[in-house]
């Protein structure tokens, strides 16, 4: 089954006994050829409802590019996960985890809240058999954005692999409930164009990364002396502030730096200036939760 990068795909879990979806195994020389039954395809959308229930708890929705080039391992991508209950019943879904299963020689390195608000998750959650799972609290309706890295066991054009196998898992009414979210799969390809297509929502969130990066690097700089470098890299943040829209982070690094260009990232190092925590905001787990 062939989709469009950034395609979505909507279908609603039927239980234990309701149809289920095929995905094709590694298609070339690999072991494990053949269809497999999966519970989504690649791109998914799939609002499900807990067994027995009427109402939908969770919509997922994973935005990425799924092409690789021979030989690549690292595979980036957004999960959009969105509650919706009544008013009257949002507060019932709490301890809400996100499990991400890898298969066998593939593991999960990164794990990031996105939005609304930025949030290291990787290394909250503690090992569940094969699986990583992660606390993502209390929720009301409401959406979030996860930016999810896995690295992926090197593969040649014409095969496809699964990245991980995701669940959403919660208290709802005071019981656990499991929530499928399907699979992520990726695919290599000999494409280069097909390959290098980026998904919008995985570059917005590496720019994020790199935001961070550099204004964290930068004021270390600037405490070292390295005033050179320091001046490299927070210009370096302004213009990926001023790419991004991001009026607030502006605002603060201008309490130590002069902005002469904020497009071309120019900037003059401001003396004496306030030192202060430019960081984007990471949180542990306890403010997390």
């Amino acid at each position: 089954m062939d989709f469009e990068m950034g395609a979505v795909v909507m279908i609603q879990d039927a239980g234990a006994n309701g149809p289920e979806l095929l995905q094709t195994g590694r298609t070339g020389g690999g072991s494990g050829a053949g269809p497999q039954p999966a519970r989504a395809p690649e791109h998914c959308c799939s609002p499900v409802a807990a067994a027995g229930a009427d109402e939908r708890l969770f919509s997922i929705e994973a935005s990425y590019n799924p092409h690789l080039l021979p030989g690549a391992t690292r595979l980036e991508v957004v999960l959009t996960l969105s509650a919706a209950l009544p008013d009257s019943r949002a507060a019932d879904l709490d301890q809400v985890r996100l499990r991400l299963e890898p298969p066998r020689g593939c593991r999960i390195t990164r794990v990031q809240q996105q939005s609304p608000e930025y949030v290291e998750l990787i290394g909250l959650g503690g090992p569940a058999g094969g699986a990583i799972e992660v606390p993502l609290g209390t929720w009301g309706n409401e959406s979030r954005d996860y930016f999810v890295v896995a690295e992926l066991t090197p593969a040649e054009a014409g095969e496809e692999a699964l990245a991980f196998w995701l669940q959403v898992l919660c208290v709802h009414r005071g019981a656990q409930t499991a929530i499928d979210g399907g699979r992520v799969i990726a695919d290599w390809t000999a494409d280069l164009a097909l390959a290098a297509q980026v998904d919008p929502r995985v570059a917005y969130c590496n720019a994020q990364q790199e935001l961070a990066e550099s204004i964290r690097d930068g004021l270390g700089a600037r405490c070292r002396g390295e005033l050179m470098l320091a001046t490299l890299l927070l210009g370096r943040a302004v213009q990926i502030s001023a790419a991004l829209g991001n009026a607030a982070v502006i605002r603060s690094l201008e309490s130590v730096v002069e902005i002469l260009n904020a497009p071309e990232g120019t900037v003059r190092l401001r003396p004496g200036g306030a030192l202060l925590d430019l960081e984007m905001p990471r949180r542990n787990a306890d403010q997390c939760i």
